[in-house]
């Protein structure tokens, strides 16, 4: 049954309690707005960079075809370079691979050394000749002659052996050789060297065009940073929106919350309040009813006045 409206205010011993107070979204709306606008002017900041950049792309259509000539002895030179600097490797490679052999060959000759009383063939050639030389032209005795024929059985021995190690080791590293690898890679160099001057003189062309036409400096990268910059702001403030409108709907759940609970707990009472004061009104019928009755008196006291 709907409780009567006359009775929705409580008594002074209403065990209700304090209303919860209904969060003001007055702050967070500030906030709102403030946000709002630094990201209304970051979006107007980022269009005028974009501008900005469009326009200095724009200006480098021109640029290109004043500068065209120069770019273009650029890029030969550039070419030129490249097949100078692959031949200046090639070179320095065959000049390690001739050190690596001459240290392979005083490798083997220290061996040698170790093993041979003589590290050259041409060495021994001449010691074999000079024993058989004396063996020919000298009287000895059997024994002599015996120790020469060993001598020479030796150094014929030792030929092979330091033959297999001078092979083995790639052979002796021929000096003229490796000079003339030295003036190839000097003269290679040396071109090296004229044709990054002209780079450089061309590079130099290149900037008096751009200063010509009003550029000294590539503005697009910072431009295009800051124009990102902007955007992280755009970023932030929204997220910030985000977690603040979060923040707010808690606080607010949190409120409705208590707020049906009192609201249940006022029904309630005012249920309570109503069931009382319509079992006061019936008694104060009883009452009345029985009063009425009471002046009245009996039937037949009425019929006889």
């Amino acid at each position: 049954m709907a409780v009567p409206a006359a009775v929705e205010k409580t008594s002074g011993g209403s065990k209700l309690g304090k209303r919860p107070e209904k969060p003001d979204r007055s702050q967070l709306d500030a906030q709102i707005n403030t946000l709002r606008e630094q990201i209304s002017k970051c979006h107007d900041k980022m269009g005028a960079l974009k501008t900005k950049i469009d326009g200095i792309k724009e200006g480098r259509k021109g640029q290109g075809s004043a500068t065209a000539a120069p770019r273009n002895k650029l890029i030969e030179l550039r070419t030129e370079l490249k097949g100078l600097y692959d031949e200046q490797n090639g070179i320095r490679t065959k000049l390690k691979a001739l050190d690596a052999q001459r240290d392979a060959v005083r490798a083997q000759q220290k061996a040698i050394r170790e093993k041979c009383q003589y590290v050259k063939v041409e060495d021994i050639d001449r010691a074999i000749d000079e024993l058989e030389n004396k063996m020919s032209h000298s009287s000895m005795s059997l024994n002599d002659e015996k120790k020469l024929v060993a001598q020479i059985s030796d150094l014929r021995k030792s030929k092979t052996l330091v033959k297999e190690l001078v092979e083995s080791s790639g052979g002796a590293v021929d000096p003229a050789a490796r000079e003339t690898l030295q003036a190839q890679l000097k003269g290679v160099s040396e071109k090296i060297r004229a044709l990054k001057d002209q780079e450089q003189e061309q590079r130099k062309i290149i900037d008096a065009i751009k200063a010509e036409l009003g550029e000294t400096k590539d503005e697009v990268p910072d431009l295009i940073k800051e124009k990102s910059n902007q955007w992280e702001i755009v970023k932030q403030c929204k997220e910030t929106i985000g977690k603040l409108r979060d923040d707010f709907k808690k606080v607010e759940d949190e409120y409705w919350t208590k707020e049906r609970a009192w609201r249940a707990k006022q029904k309630e009472e005012r249920q309570k309040k109503w069931e009382a004061s319509q079992e006061e009104r019936k008694q104060r019928d009883i009452e009345r009813k029985m009063r009425q009755l009471d002046e009245a008196g009996e039937p037949f006291d009425r019929e006889v006045t």
